[in-house]
């Protein structure tokens, strides 16, 4: 038994680097304002306290 390996050759070098419209998906977030940074824990600037 004879196996023959072919490589492919594209045109496109980053085909699956995620600009590829058919498999990429785009939307809103519904993100309307700036949101702050975020810390492993969120602080109140004024209070110090923890934001829940």
């Amino acid at each position: 038994m004879v196996t023959k390996t072919i490589t492919e050759q594209r045109a496109e070098v980053r085909i699956f680097a995620g600009n590829d419209p058919a498999h990429t998906a785009t939307g809103s977030s519904g993100i309307s304002s700036p949101t702050p940074a975020l810390t492993p824990l969120m602080l109140d600037e004024a209070t110090g306290k923890l934001v829940v």
